[in-house]
C-alpha cells in the first residue's frame, strides 16, 4: 500500500474489513480537513514498528516497515450530537474480541465488554462530533490493577488528542451488594457505588453510630455490638462511609461521605450527611476497587458551548477509580491541556512519589466528592481525590474548586489558578497534611469581604468542617505568593516551630477568618516577614483563634510582633507597608520606621521621642529632657535594638495610665515613662506639660488620640 502527498501533509489510506480481510476504501481524507468526515467508524489505522521494536501510531506515508494492526473508530458516528454511547471494559470476564460498546445502554455494552484498557484505546474515537461517551471499567477480585494485552505490565487509563465530545465520564462499576449495585447497570446504586470496596482492616459487615451521634458527627461500634478499634490518623482519612442501601433512616440509604477525622471510636466527616443517623443504622468503610497503573488524561478539547449550550460539564470526568502507581518520581493521576473541564471524584492515588498527581493548563478543574452523570444528573459517592504521595500540584488552569480531598503525606501546591475563581474546602472539609502552597493566584479577588471567589475553608457554614492542615513544608503551612486568597474556616495544628501561615511578595491581599488552632504551633501566627506592600484582613466576619509563639500571633517586617486583640483594636502598618485592617477598621494615622536605641525594651503603643537618629525610647514629662523630642506612638512591642512602626500624627491608640475619657486631652504622663494621662500635670519639681491631642475613643486603659503632640513641653503649672 502507499500514499500520496499533497502540500508536504501525509494523506490517510482509508481501510476496512478487519484484520483478517483488511480492503483499501477508495479515495483519501486529508487529516487537515478538520470539521471534515474523517475516516468512517470501523477503519484501521496504521503502526510504524521502528527499529528496536518500539510502536508508535501516526497518519502517515506506508512503507514496507508499516502493518495493519488494530480496529480503531477513527470519529464518533453515532447518532445525533449529545447522544450517548456507552464503553465497557471488564479485565475478568470481557474479551478484547468483543465490540466493547453499545448505543443502547450501559448493561448491553456489558455484555460484549472488552479485557483491556489498551484494546480500549484502539477503538475508543478520538472525534467525539458532539457526542457523549461513557467508559465503564469494572473492578476486578481484590482490587487486583489492570493488564495490558500481553499480560507484561500493568496498564493505564488513558485519554490523549480526545477532543469534540460533549462529554466523556470514565468511572468504575461492580458487583457491591451492600450497595445494591450490579456492574453495568448503569443504575443510581451502581452509579453512587462505582465498583468500591471495604477499605482493608476495616469491618466487611459494617458499623452502627451511636450516641452521641449529630449529623456529620457519631461514635461508633461494631455492626450489633463490640468495640470498632478504629485505625489511628491518618489511615481512614479521606475514605468513605456509606451506608447501607437498605438502612434504617431511609434519607441515608447508599449516603456517603467522606472519614475528615477520627479516633478509635469516633468519626468525623467532612460535610454534614442528609439526616441524622440512628443507632440500627448501618455503614461501610470503602475505598475505590477499580485500580489502573495510571490514570492520564492529555491534550482533550470539548466540543464548543455554541455547538451544545445545553450541557454544562463539558470535558472529561474520572470517578470511582483508583491509581497503583508508586514509583517515586512519576505522575500518578496527570491531567494536561484540557479545555472544558476535568473532573476527579472518588479517585485515589497511592504513589509515594514527589509527584502523586498533576494537574496543569486546564480550562475548569472540579475535584470534588460530587459528579455530573451523561444524563446531567448530580451524583454523590463523598469524596473528591486523595493523595497518598508528595506534592499534588494544580497549575495554570483558568478555575478550581476542590472539596473533600486530602493529601495524606505531602504538601498541595496551588499555582496561577485564575483568572476564575478558586474554591477549596467550601463544599466538605479538606485535608493536607504538609499544608497548601499558593503562587500567582489572583482571579476573581477584590478587596474587601464581599467576594465570593478565592475562599479556602468551609467558609462559615455549618454543615461544612473546617479545612485540616497538619504540619508544614519549607518554612509554613499555607504559603501564600503573589496572590488573592480569603482563608475563611480553616484549622492548622502541629506546625511546630514553622510559620501557620506566610505571605511573600508584593501586592498580596489576604483576607483571614475562623482561622482557630493552637497545638503543636510554636513559630509564628500569621508571618509577613517576607511580604511587601499587601493588605491582610483579620477577623471582620469570624474572629481568629490560631496562635503560634507567645505574642506571636502576627509577624510583621522588622520583625514586630502583635496579638489579636491588638488588631481587633486598631489596624496596623510594618515597616515594609503591609497594612492590617483589624476587626475595629481602625484607621491609622502616617506612619514611620523606628528602632529601640537600646536603652530598655518599649511596649506597645508607648510615647518614643528621639534619642539620635532614627533611634527612639520612652519620653516621660518627668523633666524636660525626657519630653522633648516626641516622634510618635510604637505601634508594636519591641525589645532593644529592634525595629517597629510608629504613628507620628493622626489617629493612634496610646496607652494611658488609667482609663480616660473620651473628649479629653491626653497629656504626656509624669508618673509612668511612654503613657498618657488624662488630668493636667500637676507643678511640681521638674514636670512638665505637653499636649498630644484628643481623646476620641476608649478601650480600658487604652485610649485613641487624634494624635498631635506639641513641638516644646513647658514646665507644669496645674492649670491645662
Amino acid at each position: 500500500m502507499s500514499s500520496a502527498r499533497r502540500g508536504g501533509v501525509d494523506n490517510i489510506i482509508l481501510i476496512s474489513g478487519g484484520a483478517g480481510n483488511p480492503q483499501v476504501l477508495a479515495g483519501t481524507v486529508d487529516p487537515t480537513l478538520a470539521g471534515g468526515i474523517p475516516a468512517p467508524e470501523g477503519s484501521l489505522y496504521l503502526r510504524y514498528v521502528a527499529s528496536g521494536g518500539e510502536q508508535w501510531t501516526k497518519f502517515g506515508v506506508a512503507d514496507t516497515s508499516w502493518q495493519l494492526t488494530q480496529v480503531s473508530a477513527v470519529a464518533a458516528t453515532w447518532g445525533a450530537p449529545g447522544s450517548v454511547r456507552y464503553y465497557a471494559v471488564d479485565y475478568d470476564a470481557g474479551s478484547d474480541s468483543n465490540i466493547g460498546y453499545s448505543d443502547v445502554d450501559m448493561a448491553t455494552a456489558g455484555t460484549v465488554a472488552l479485557k483491556t484498557l489498551e484494546r480500549l484505546r484502539q477503538v475508543f474515537p478520538p472525534v467525539g462530533n458532539g457526542r457523549r461517551a461513557v467508559i465503564a471499567i469494572a473492578a476486578r477480585a481484590g482490587g487486583a490493577v489492570y493488564r495490558n494485552i500481553a499480560n507484561t505490565l500493568d496498564d493505564e487509563m488513558q485519554l490523549v488528542g480526545v477532543t469534540g465530545y460533549e462529554y466523556v465520564l470514565v468511572r468504575g462499576t461492580g458487583n457491591v451488594a451492600t450497595a445494591g449495585a450490579v456492574k453495568f447497570a448503569n443504575d443510581a446504586a451502581d452509579k453512587v457505588a462505582l465498583g468500591a470496596q471495604i477499605f482493608a482492616g476495616t469491618n466487611a459487615a459494617g458499623y452502627n453510630p451511636i450516641a452521641p451521634i449529630s449529623a456529620g458527627t457519631f461514635d461508633v461500634q461494631l455492626s450489633g455490638g463490640g468495640a470498632p478499634g478504629l485505625a489511628a490518623e491518618p489511615s481512614l482519612i479521606g475514605k468513605r462511609v456509606r451506608f447501607d442501601s437498605a438502612t434504617t433512616t431511609v434519607a441515608l440509604r447508599n449516603a456517603c461521605g467522606m472519614i475528615h477525622a477520627n479516633d478509635t471510636d469516633t468519626i468525623t466527616l467532612a460535610r454534614n450527611l442528609p439526616a441524622t443517623p440512628v443507632a440500627a443504622d448501618v455503614f461501610y468503610i470503602e475505598e475505590p476497587a477499580t485500580t489502573v497503573f495510571r490514570i492520564q488524561a492529555a491534550g482533550c478539547q470539548g466540543a464548543t458551548t455554541a455547538l451544545l449550550p445545553s450541557f454544562s460539564p463539558t470535558g472529561i470526568t474520572f470517578a470511582g477509580l483508583r491509581s497503583s502507581e508508586a514509583s517515586a518520581g512519576f505522575v500518578a493521576v496527570g491531567c494536561r491541556g484540557i479545555s472544558g473541564s476535568i473532573r476527579l471524584s472518588f479517585v485515589e492515588s497511592y504513589s509515594p512519589g514527589f509527584s502523586c498527581s498533576s494537574i496543569t493548563d486546564c480550562d475548569k478543574v472540579t475535584v470534588t466528592r460530587q459528579y455530573v452523570d451523561e444524563a446531567a444528573s448530580t451524583i454523590e459517592p463523598g469524596t473528591g481525590f486523595v493523595a497518598q504521595g508528595w506534592a499534588g500540584t494544580i497549575s495554570q488552569c483558568g478555575s478550581l474548586s476542590m472539596d473533600a480531598t486530602v493529601s495524606r503525606v505531602g504538601r498541595y501546591q496551588i499555582l496561577g489558578v485564575g483568572p476564575q475563581a478558586l474554591n477549596i474546602g467550601t463544599g466538605a472539609g479538606c485535608y493536607f497534611a504538609a499544608g497548601l502552597l499558593f503562587q500567582n493566584c489572583k482571579g476573581s479577588g477584590g478587596t474587601d469581604n464581599t467576594v465570593g471567589g478565592n475562599v479556602v475553608g468551609s467558609n462559615a457554614s455549618g454543615a461544612v468542617r473546617r479545612t485540616r492542615l497538619l504540619g508544614g513544608f519549607a518554612g509554613s503551612c499555607v504559603s501564600v505568593t503573589n496572590s488573592f486568597i480569603f482563608l475563611r474556616g480553616l484549622d492548622i495544628q502541629n506546625v511546630g516551630a514553622l510559620s501557620i501561615i506566610s505571605l511573600f511578595g508584593l501586592g498580596t491581599l489576604a483576607v483571614i477568618n475562623d482561622v482557630v488552632g493552637s497545638a503543636g504551633n510554636t513559630g509564628n501566627g500569621l508571618d509577613m516577614t517576607l511580604n511587601r506592600n499587601s493588605m491582610v484582613l483579620l477577623g471582620q466576619l469570624n474572629a481568629n483563634t490560631f496562635t503560634g509563639g507567645a505574642g506571636r500571633d502576627i509577624a510583621g517586617k522588622g520583625p514586630v510582633y502583635y496579638t489579636h486583640a491588638d488588631v481587633a483594636r486598631t489596624d496596623v502598618i510594618d515597616k515594609a507597608l503591609n497594612y492590617v485592617q483589624g476587626s475595629a477598621s481602625t484607621k491609622l494615622g502616617s506612619t514611620a520606621r523606628i528602632i529601640n536605641d537600646g536603652n530598655a525594651n518599649i511596649g506597645q503603643y508607648k510615647i518614643v521621642r528621639a534619642t539620635g537618629a532614627g533611634v527612639v525610647r520612652v519620653a516621660q514629662a518627668n523633666t524636660a529632657a525626657n519630653a522633648a523630642g516626641i516622634v510618635g506612638v510604637g505601634q508594636s512591642a519591641f525589645t532593644t535594638v529592634q525595629e517597629a512602626m510608629a504613628v507620628q500624627a493622626g489617629g493612634t491608640w496610646v496607652q494611658f495610665d488609667v482609663a480616660p475619657t473620651v473628649g479629653g486631652i491626653a497629656y504626656l504622663s509624669t508618673g509612668t515613662a511612654g503613657n498618657a494621662q488624662h488630668t493636667v500635670p500637676a507643678l511640681a519639681a521638674t514636670n512638665q506639660k505637653l499636649r498630644l491631642g484628643r481623646i476620641l475613643d476608649v478601650s480600658g486603659t487604652l485610649g485613641f488620640v487624634a494624635f498631635t503632640p506639641e513641638i516644646h513641653p513647658i514646665l507644669a503649672d496645674g492649670a491645662a
